[in-house]
Protein backbone atom coordinates (compact mmCIF):
# COMPACT_ATOMS: atom_id res chain seq x y z
CA UNK A 1 0.00 0.00 0.00
CA UNK A 2 2.79 2.42 0.91
CA UNK A 3 4.71 1.63 -2.25
CA UNK A 4 1.68 2.53 -4.37
CA UNK A 5 2.14 6.15 -3.21
CA UNK A 6 5.87 6.42 -3.92
CA UNK A 7 5.63 7.43 -7.57
CA UNK A 8 2.64 9.76 -7.12
CA UNK A 9 3.84 11.69 -4.07
CA UNK A 10 4.10 15.01 -5.90
CA UNK A 11 0.59 14.68 -7.34
CA UNK A 12 -0.68 13.54 -3.94
CA UNK A 13 0.81 16.65 -2.35
CA UNK A 14 -1.01 18.91 -4.79
CA UNK A 15 -4.37 17.14 -4.60
CA UNK A 16 -4.43 16.42 -0.85
CA UNK A 17 -3.71 20.07 -0.12
CA UNK A 18 -6.69 21.07 -2.23
CA UNK A 19 -9.11 18.39 -1.04
CA UNK A 20 -8.18 18.17 2.64
CA UNK A 21 -7.30 21.75 3.58
CA UNK A 22 -10.61 22.21 5.38
CA UNK A 23 -10.24 18.98 7.34
CA UNK A 24 -6.65 19.86 8.24
CA UNK A 25 -7.72 23.27 9.57
CA UNK A 26 -10.50 21.71 11.64
CA UNK A 27 -8.19 19.03 13.05
CA UNK A 28 -5.64 21.66 14.09
CA UNK A 29 -8.36 23.73 15.74
CA UNK A 30 -9.38 20.70 17.77
CA UNK A 31 -5.74 20.04 18.71
CA UNK A 32 -5.21 23.64 19.91
CA UNK A 33 -1.41 23.27 19.82
CA UNK A 34 0.35 25.82 22.03
CA UNK A 35 3.71 27.52 21.55
CA UNK A 36 6.62 25.22 22.28
CA UNK A 37 4.59 22.01 22.28
CA UNK A 38 6.34 19.08 20.64
CA UNK A 39 4.17 17.57 17.92
CA UNK A 40 4.20 14.27 16.04
CA UNK A 41 2.18 13.72 12.87
CA UNK A 42 1.58 10.01 12.21
CA UNK A 43 1.06 9.15 8.54
CA UNK A 44 2.08 12.63 7.53
CA UNK A 45 1.99 12.00 3.78
CA UNK A 46 3.65 15.04 2.24
CA UNK A 47 3.29 17.08 5.41
CA UNK A 48 -0.06 18.85 5.08
CA UNK A 49 -0.62 19.11 8.85
CA UNK A 50 2.93 20.12 9.88
CA UNK A 51 3.19 22.83 7.23
CA UNK A 52 -0.24 24.24 8.07
CA UNK A 53 0.53 24.15 11.80
CA UNK A 54 3.80 26.04 11.40
CA UNK A 55 2.17 28.51 9.02
CA UNK A 56 -0.53 29.41 11.53
CA UNK A 57 1.60 28.97 14.69
CA UNK A 58 5.30 29.53 13.89
CA UNK A 59 6.20 29.10 17.57
CA UNK A 60 4.92 25.51 17.66
CA UNK A 61 7.30 22.63 17.71
CA UNK A 62 9.60 21.08 17.12
CA UNK A 63 7.39 19.06 14.77
CA UNK A 64 8.13 15.58 13.42
CA UNK A 65 6.21 13.90 10.60
CA UNK A 66 6.47 10.16 9.99
CA UNK A 67 5.24 8.01 7.12
CA UNK A 68 6.09 4.57 5.79
CA UNK A 69 6.09 5.71 2.15
CA UNK A 70 9.59 6.66 1.04
CA UNK A 71 8.18 8.80 -1.77
CA UNK A 72 6.02 10.80 0.61
CA UNK A 73 8.94 11.46 2.94
CA UNK A 74 11.16 12.58 0.05
CA UNK A 75 8.56 15.08 -1.12
CA UNK A 76 7.85 16.38 2.39
CA UNK A 77 11.56 16.79 3.16
CA UNK A 78 12.13 18.66 -0.11
CA UNK A 79 9.24 21.00 0.71
CA UNK A 80 10.69 21.73 4.14
CA UNK A 81 14.01 22.60 2.55
CA UNK A 82 12.35 24.86 0.00
CA UNK A 83 10.47 26.59 2.82
CA UNK A 84 13.70 27.19 4.72
CA UNK A 85 12.53 25.18 7.74
CA UNK A 86 15.50 23.65 9.61
CA UNK A 87 15.31 20.13 10.99
CA UNK A 88 15.29 21.60 14.50
CA UNK A 89 11.80 22.96 13.72
CA UNK A 90 10.44 20.37 11.30
CA UNK A 91 11.74 17.06 10.10
CA UNK A 92 10.34 14.00 8.40
CA UNK A 93 11.27 10.37 9.04
CA UNK A 94 10.32 7.15 7.30
CA UNK A 95 8.80 5.08 10.08
CA UNK A 96 6.13 2.45 10.80
CA UNK A 97 3.16 3.78 12.79
CA UNK A 98 2.92 0.42 14.57
CA UNK A 99 6.49 0.74 15.89
CA UNK A 100 7.33 4.37 16.56
CA UNK A 101 11.07 4.80 17.02
CA UNK A 102 10.82 7.40 19.82
CA UNK A 103 11.26 7.14 23.58
CA UNK A 104 8.23 7.07 25.84
CA UNK A 105 6.59 10.44 26.56
CA UNK A 106 8.39 12.28 23.75
CA UNK A 107 5.52 14.47 22.55
CA UNK A 108 2.86 16.82 23.88
CA UNK A 109 0.52 16.35 20.91
CA UNK A 110 0.09 13.61 18.31
CA UNK A 111 -1.89 14.23 15.14
CA UNK A 112 -2.99 11.86 12.40
CA UNK A 113 -5.19 12.60 9.37
CA UNK A 114 -6.58 9.89 7.08
CA UNK A 115 -3.74 7.50 7.91
CA UNK A 116 -5.08 4.90 10.33
CA UNK A 117 -7.14 3.21 7.61
CA UNK A 118 -3.84 2.37 5.88
CA UNK A 119 -2.35 0.71 8.98
CA UNK A 120 -2.75 -3.09 9.18
CA UNK A 121 -3.23 -2.97 12.97
CA UNK A 122 -4.60 0.44 14.03
CA UNK A 123 -5.00 -0.76 17.61
CA UNK A 124 -1.22 -1.22 17.79
CA UNK A 125 -0.61 2.20 16.22
CA UNK A 126 -2.89 3.77 18.82
CA UNK A 127 -1.00 2.06 21.64
CA UNK A 128 2.23 3.46 20.20
CA UNK A 129 0.69 6.94 19.95
CA UNK A 130 -0.32 6.71 23.61
CA UNK A 131 3.16 5.53 24.59
CA UNK A 132 5.01 8.43 22.96
CA UNK A 133 2.65 11.02 24.47
CA UNK A 134 3.53 12.71 27.73
CA UNK A 135 1.13 12.15 30.64
CA UNK A 136 -1.74 14.52 29.95
CA UNK A 137 -0.69 14.79 26.31
CA UNK A 138 -3.39 14.65 23.68
CA UNK A 139 -4.05 13.06 20.31
CA UNK A 140 -6.41 14.21 17.56
CA UNK A 141 -7.14 11.71 14.81
CA UNK A 142 -9.22 11.84 11.63
CA UNK A 143 -10.35 9.17 9.19
CA UNK A 144 -12.82 9.27 6.34
CA UNK A 145 -16.25 8.15 7.48
CA UNK A 146 -19.94 8.32 6.90
CA UNK A 147 -21.71 10.43 9.54
CA UNK A 148 -22.34 8.95 12.98
CA UNK A 149 -25.79 8.67 14.50
CA UNK A 150 -28.24 11.52 14.19
CA UNK A 151 -27.05 14.99 15.15
CA UNK A 152 -27.98 18.45 13.83
CA UNK A 153 -24.96 18.42 11.51
CA UNK A 154 -25.63 14.97 10.11
CA UNK A 155 -29.33 15.70 9.60
CA UNK A 156 -28.43 18.79 7.56
CA UNK A 157 -25.97 16.68 5.57
CA UNK A 158 -28.63 14.02 4.89
CA UNK A 159 -31.05 16.64 3.57
CA UNK A 160 -28.37 18.06 1.27
CA UNK A 161 -27.50 14.55 0.09
CA UNK A 162 -31.05 14.02 -1.17
CA UNK A 163 -30.57 16.88 -3.62
CA UNK A 164 -27.15 15.62 -4.67
CA UNK A 165 -28.52 12.11 -5.22
CA UNK A 166 -31.26 13.52 -7.45
CA UNK A 167 -28.62 15.32 -9.54
CA UNK A 168 -26.64 12.07 -9.85
CA UNK A 169 -29.71 10.16 -11.06
CA UNK A 170 -30.23 12.58 -13.95
CA UNK A 171 -26.55 12.57 -14.92
CA UNK A 172 -25.68 16.01 -13.55
CA UNK A 173 -23.30 15.01 -10.76
CA UNK A 174 -20.35 12.62 -10.57
CA UNK A 175 -18.59 11.81 -7.32
CA UNK A 176 -15.44 10.34 -5.86
CA UNK A 177 -16.46 6.74 -6.61
CA UNK A 178 -16.52 7.13 -10.41
CA UNK A 179 -13.13 5.57 -11.14
CA UNK A 180 -13.61 2.58 -8.84
CA UNK A 181 -17.08 2.01 -10.29
CA UNK A 182 -15.85 2.07 -13.89
CA UNK A 183 -13.03 -0.36 -13.15
CA UNK A 184 -15.38 -2.82 -11.43
CA UNK A 185 -18.02 -2.55 -14.18
CA UNK A 186 -15.45 -3.21 -16.92
CA UNK A 187 -12.90 -5.51 -15.24
CA UNK A 188 -14.67 -7.00 -12.24
CA UNK A 189 -14.11 -6.76 -8.53
CA UNK A 190 -10.65 -6.21 -7.10
CA UNK A 191 -8.52 -9.36 -6.94
CA UNK A 192 -8.23 -11.10 -3.61
CA UNK A 193 -4.51 -10.31 -3.37
CA UNK A 194 -5.01 -6.54 -3.57
CA UNK A 195 -3.45 -5.18 -0.37
CA UNK A 196 -6.11 -4.79 2.32
CA UNK A 197 -6.00 -3.34 5.78
CA UNK A 198 -7.92 -3.74 9.00
CA UNK A 199 -11.62 -3.61 9.76
CA UNK A 200 -11.20 0.14 10.05
CA UNK A 201 -10.11 0.30 6.42
CA UNK A 202 -13.07 -1.59 4.94
CA UNK A 203 -15.94 0.03 6.84
CA UNK A 204 -17.67 3.11 5.44
CA UNK A 205 -19.04 4.13 8.85
CA UNK A 206 -15.86 4.27 10.95
CA UNK A 207 -17.02 6.72 13.60
CA UNK A 208 -18.04 4.33 16.37
CA UNK A 209 -15.18 1.90 15.67
CA UNK A 210 -12.47 4.56 15.82
CA UNK A 211 -13.86 5.96 19.07
CA UNK A 212 -13.90 2.46 20.56
CA UNK A 213 -10.33 1.74 19.45
CA UNK A 214 -9.12 5.01 20.95
CA UNK A 215 -10.74 4.19 24.29
CA UNK A 216 -9.44 0.62 24.29
CA UNK A 217 -5.90 1.91 23.65
CA UNK A 218 -6.09 3.72 27.01
CA UNK A 219 -7.08 7.28 26.12
CA UNK A 220 -9.43 9.24 28.36
CA UNK A 221 -11.67 12.27 27.78
CA UNK A 222 -12.46 10.89 24.34
CA UNK A 223 -14.47 13.28 22.14
CA UNK A 224 -15.83 12.95 18.61
CA UNK A 225 -16.85 15.32 15.82
CA UNK A 226 -17.81 14.87 12.17
CA UNK A 227 -17.58 17.16 9.15
CA UNK A 228 -18.29 17.02 5.41
CA UNK A 229 -16.37 18.96 2.78
CA UNK A 230 -17.65 19.38 -0.77
CA UNK A 231 -14.93 19.80 -3.42
CA UNK A 232 -15.89 20.74 -6.95
CA UNK A 233 -13.40 19.87 -9.73
CA UNK A 234 -13.18 22.03 -12.84
CA UNK A 235 -12.03 19.70 -15.62
CA UNK A 236 -12.31 16.01 -16.54
CA UNK A 237 -8.51 15.74 -16.79
CA UNK A 238 -8.00 17.09 -13.28
CA UNK A 239 -10.81 14.86 -12.01
CA UNK A 240 -9.01 11.83 -13.50
CA UNK A 241 -5.66 12.75 -11.98
CA UNK A 242 -7.21 13.32 -8.55
CA UNK A 243 -9.10 10.03 -8.52
CA UNK A 244 -6.19 7.97 -9.87
CA UNK A 245 -3.93 9.47 -7.20
CA UNK A 246 -6.23 9.57 -4.16
CA UNK A 247 -8.53 6.54 -4.53
CA UNK A 248 -6.54 3.70 -2.98
CA UNK A 249 -8.08 0.66 -4.68
CA UNK A 250 -8.05 2.30 -8.11
CA UNK A 251 -4.47 3.49 -7.69
CA UNK A 252 -3.26 0.03 -6.73
CA UNK A 253 -5.21 -1.73 -9.49
CA UNK A 254 -3.96 0.62 -12.20
CA UNK A 255 -0.38 0.71 -10.92
CA UNK A 256 0.62 -2.52 -12.69
CA UNK A 257 -2.31 -2.81 -15.10
CA UNK A 258 -1.68 -3.29 -18.84
CA UNK A 259 -1.49 -0.02 -20.75
CA UNK A 260 -4.57 -0.98 -22.77
CA UNK A 261 -6.64 -1.32 -19.59
CA UNK A 262 -5.45 2.05 -18.26
CA UNK A 263 -6.21 3.74 -21.59
CA UNK A 264 -9.66 2.14 -21.76
CA UNK A 265 -10.58 3.17 -18.21
CA UNK A 266 -9.24 6.69 -18.75
CA UNK A 267 -11.23 7.12 -21.97
CA UNK A 268 -14.46 5.97 -20.30
CA UNK A 269 -13.78 8.17 -17.29
CA UNK A 270 -13.16 11.30 -19.36
CA UNK A 271 -16.17 10.62 -21.59
CA UNK A 272 -18.48 10.28 -18.57
CA UNK A 273 -17.07 13.44 -17.04
CA UNK A 274 -17.48 15.47 -20.23
CA UNK A 275 -21.07 14.31 -20.70
CA UNK A 276 -21.85 15.44 -17.17
CA UNK A 277 -20.35 18.88 -17.75
CA UNK A 278 -22.15 19.19 -21.09
CA UNK A 279 -25.44 18.74 -19.21
CA UNK A 280 -24.51 21.59 -16.91
CA UNK A 281 -23.55 19.15 -14.16
CA UNK A 282 -20.73 18.99 -11.62
CA UNK A 283 -17.65 16.89 -10.94
CA UNK A 284 -17.25 16.52 -7.18
CA UNK A 285 -14.83 14.89 -4.79
CA UNK A 286 -16.47 15.21 -1.36
CA UNK A 287 -14.66 14.22 1.81
CA UNK A 288 -16.36 13.26 5.06
CA UNK A 289 -14.24 12.91 8.18
CA UNK A 290 -14.76 11.81 11.75
CA UNK A 291 -12.43 13.45 14.29
CA UNK A 292 -11.66 11.67 17.54
CA UNK A 293 -9.64 13.36 20.27
CA UNK A 294 -8.33 11.83 23.48
CA UNK A 295 -5.82 12.41 26.26
CA UNK A 296 -3.18 10.20 27.85
CA UNK A 297 -4.03 9.75 31.55
CA UNK A 298 -2.00 11.85 33.95
CA UNK A 299 -1.28 15.50 34.53
CA UNK A 300 0.42 17.48 31.80
CA UNK A 301 3.52 19.44 32.86
CA UNK A 302 3.24 23.20 32.81
CA UNK A 303 4.55 25.06 29.76
CA UNK A 304 7.71 26.32 31.56
CA UNK A 305 8.47 22.83 32.87
CA UNK A 306 7.93 21.39 29.41
CA UNK A 307 10.29 23.82 27.78
CA UNK A 308 13.05 23.79 30.36
CA UNK A 309 16.06 21.77 29.33
CA UNK A 310 14.23 19.40 27.00
CA UNK A 311 16.55 17.41 24.75
CA UNK A 312 15.89 17.23 21.02
CA UNK A 313 13.43 14.61 19.84
CA UNK A 314 15.55 11.73 18.63
CA UNK A 315 14.78 8.12 17.71
CA UNK A 316 15.17 5.67 20.57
Amino acid sequence: DAASYDDVADQFDLHSTRLSAGAAADLLRLAAVASGERVLDVGTGTGLLPFELLRTLPSAGPVVGIDISAGMIRTATAKAGQAGLPASRLRFERMDAESLDFPDASFDVVLSAFALTHVPHPEQALREILRVLRPGGRAVLAVGSRPPLVSPRTVAHAVAQLGRAAQSRVGRRLGADLLDRLIVERYGAAPADLPRGSELSVRLDRSALLRRLVREAGFVDVRRDWRNYQNEIETPELFWDIQRTIRSDARKRLLDAPAAMVDDVRTRFLDASRRTLDRGGRLTFPISAVFVAGRRPGDAPSAPDRAAGQPPITPR
